[in-house]
């Protein structure tokens, strides 16, 4: 990345803003802070605050329309689409179309239509609850109105069937009062109290100490039939009033583009008044700074060459700098992997692009994991077609990438290690025979017959990928004039691995090694120079001290030993998937071999049917394993030996939209 500064005059603004948005080369940087500096201070000041309520206020609708219209949304995303959120694309004529003819309209009538269909639930919600209040007294035969008459009264209220008996209580002590149950359910009984008026007060304090819930319907005039039957009448013409406002919503479906096109313009309009925020300014000139990749620098001059009374100034960014970072690998096989490296997360700027290093390993150890040509094959075909027929971002694309080709080589170590569908070959009629001795030819080494031989070679891969990720961060710091960092840090380090392991193997497996005293003195002196110089940026109050504390840390650094050795025994979790994979081949195999011998044709039948279930499910569950577990042998034992991460993602100052993604037809989309 450079540094660079482009300084122009005042009337240039608008113009300059649209063709650095346009270039798309250009991440812009808040100068305000640049004003603590006295020099700058001096001859800079902020750019005149600029307001974009208006905007603002446009969006705010445009979201409300748009999530307003989305409600009515009847087809769903497949699990995938939701995963991704892919973006609508669009060409690059009618988006700008679509700019030229939206009518602003649509959101007034969408407010009205969400006041309608409020307010047209709310009345049917009400309709319903009074129906149901008043249908456990539809056999009442006094009118609503009749209640309370100048002599009496009639109390409506509900009691639990279990204190109903004290009701005999209060009708003995009131002998003008006439109780009757007009329904019941298991929970409460509805009761009907016809008493004098005069004697109201005292019989509604009696009841309710006997625990009645009085019950009012006021404002209800007629039969609680008739009120029955006019609410069902009022509840079905208000939910078919809903049905016809809600099928006019669902028309307004076709405004969803137009709507997402319009909020992505409008936030990019947003952003072009914003970015001015971030610039600084004389009474005639104004300045920007920004970041631009350093193999752009000539694109940049060339696409601003047309502006006059403009400069364009570059340097090299300081050491304290946050610098973005931009990843970049050669070729596109390379691309899909990016993935996995941003999973982890960015490298520092400082740092070196891991993508490169960590793809050979991972892609290897996802074929090791799945270990079956077959299924090697069908997730390539599951790849291409999901990623031809389903919409994704361009995440998912890379996914899929990823995917088709840890598939190949899913393939090639089926070869190796003999998997066909697991042993399907043995099942094979004398027809195809020659499968399973094609099969048995070309494998290397059978996980299943074989486990410790395979843990060998994933154990020695292991090594092999911790080893690697050290020598980077020797690299690293050779690179950037750490001479001693290198030697004492990991040069020890990268020589003490392989002729440890080397005593290791003669000493506790009796394995002949050439040269087995000239090992023991390589390992003898790496570890005495480990201890020597693990602690020399110890410091401690005088010579002795200091001596004493370096070489207690150089001591401690041997401990390391073990570090290794349990970040090495992790790579032993790629024979287990491997073998897991394949049992469960092997199982299916077996039991759909028992059908079929239990069940002559019917059988067959079953089995046929079951067969691709199966498979296709043990190929889901391993493959996701195959995914995850290399990418944790790549976060946690080969990152953490040369990389720190932590860096920030290069975002050009560009359209960036949320829904759309528009094809430039001149580019060839």
């Amino acid at each position: 990345m450079l540094k660079v500064y482009i300084v122009a005059h005042g009337g240039r603004k608008d113009e300059l803003i649209n063709t650095l948005h346009d270039l798309k080369l250009v991440q812009i940087i808040d100068l305000k802070e640049r004003l603590e500096r006295p020099s700058w201070a001096e001859i800079l000041r902020e750019e005149e605050a600029v307001t974009a309520a208006e905007v603002d206020r446009q969006i705010a609708d445009i979201r409300y329309t748009l999530d307003f219209v989305s409600k009515f949304e009847t087809t769903t995303q497949n699990l995938i689409e939701s995963f991704f959120s892919p973006k609508v694309l669009v060409d690059e004529e009618d988006y700008k179309d679509v700019l030229r003819t939206f009518n602003f309209g649509l959101i007034e009538r969408c407010r009205k239509l969400d006041g309608e269909l409020t307010q047209l639930k709310n009345q049917e919600a009400h309709f319903s609850s009074l129906y149901e209040e008043l249908l456990p007294w539809e056999s009442l035969e006094i009118p609503l109105e009749d209640l309370e008459t100048p002599y009496t009264a009639t109390l409506l209220g509900t009691i639990p069937p279990q204190d109903s008996e004290l009701l005999h209580e209060i009708a003995h002590d009131y002998p003008c009062t006439y109780i009757t149950t007009v329904s019941e359910t298991d929970k409460e009984k509805f009761i009907a109290v016809v008493h004098l008026r005069s004697e109201s007060e005292e019989i509604l304090k009696r009841m309710k100490a006997v625990g009645v819930s009085p019950i009012t319907f006021e404002g209800l005039k007629g039969s609680t039939i008739d009120q029955l039957e006019h609410l069902l009448n009022a509840i079905q013409e208000t939910r078919e009033k809903r049905i016809e406002v809600e099928e006019e919503c669902t028309e307004l479906l076709k405004e969803r583009l137009p709507l997402m096109i319009m909020h992505d313009h409008l936030t990019d309009i947003k952003s072009r008044k914003e970015v001015r925020r971030n610039f600084l300014r004389t009474d005639r000139t104004f300045i920007i700074e920004g970041w631009v990749p350093r193999r752009r620098e000539a694109d940049l001059r060339k696409g601003l060459s047309h502006l006059k009374e403009l400069e364009i100034l570059t340097e090299e960014p300081e050491e304290d700098e946050e610098i973005p970072v931009e990843l970049r690998n050669p070729g596109k096989l390379m691309k899909p992997f990016e993935l996995v490296t941003r999973i982890y997360g960015l490298p520092h700027y400082r740092e070196i692009d891991p993508t490169l290093a960590l793809a050979p390993f991972f892609i290897v150890f996802f074929g090791l994991c799945l270990s079956d040509v077959f299924y090697g094959f069908l997730l390539i075909f599951l790849s291409f077609f999901i990623s031809k027929k389903i919409k994704m971002g361009p995440d998912g694309d890379l996914l899929f990438k990823l995917l088709i080709i840890a598939g190949a080589v899913t393939v090639v170590c089926g070869f190796l290690l003999g998997g066909w569908f697991g042993n399907l070959t043995e099942y094979a009629p004398a027809q195809l025979a020659f499968l399973d001795s094609v099969r048995q030819k070309l494998t290397i080494i059978n996980p299943i017959e074989n486990p410790l031989g395979m843990l060998s070679i994933v154990l020695l891969m292991g090594l092999v990928h911790v080893w690697f990720g050290i020598s980077l961060k020797m690299y690293m710091n050779i690179r950037d004039g750490y001479y001693s960092d290198a030697v004492f840090d990991q040069g020890f380090w990268l020589v003490l691995i392989p002729f440890g392991t080397l005593l290791v193997l003669n000493t506790m497996f009796e394995v002949d090694i050439p040269a087995g005293t000239a090992v023991r003195y390589v390992v003898m002196v790496c570890l005495a120079g480990i201890v020597l110089t693990g602690g020399r940026y110890q410091k401690g109050g005088n010579i002795i001290t200091s001596t004493i504390k370096k070489l207690f840390v150089g001591v401690l650094r041997i401990y390391d030993i073990f570090g290794y050795l349990g970040d090495v025994l992790s790579y032993s979790r790629v024979l287990a998937l491997g073998l897991a994979t394949g049992a469960i081949a092997i199982v299916f195999n077996n039991l759909l071999s028992m059908i079929v011998n239990a069940m002559p044709y019917v059988g067959i039948i079953i089995a046929a049917v079951l067969f691709p279930l199966l498979h296709i499910f043990n190929l889901v569950i391993n493959a996701l394993g195959a995914f995850i577990h290399p990418g944790r042998l790549q976060y946690v034992e080969f990152f953490t030996k040369f990389l720190e991460g932590g860096g920030e993602d290069f975002k050009p100052f560009q359209f960036d939209s949320k829904y759309v993604k528009v094809r430039d037809k001149s580019k060839g989309g």
